[in-house]
């Protein structure tokens, strides 16, 4: 049997009638593997990339708040 565009639109309304049973978030089990360990100097260049972002935060702010007054 053949389906029009607008019976298969009627069959297809929403993006879930579309995947198999298997395919549902309901039906996939959720795994958590817990956090990486990191090497130290992986822990160093993550705590220099926040310093780094903290710094050039204060430093937007100031150019922004001096550009204001």
């Amino acid at each position: 049997m053949k389906m029009d565009h607008f019976q298969l639109n009627q069959r297809l309304s929403w993006p879930a009638d579309a995947l198999e049973p298997e395919q549902l978030s309901e039906n996939v089990q959720q795994r958590h593997y817990g956090k990486k360990q990191l090497s130290p100097g992986a822990k160093i260049l993550f705590w220099a990339l926040r310093v780094y972002a903290l710094f050039m935060l204060a430093l937007v702010t100031y150019q922004a708040w001096n550009n204001l007054h």
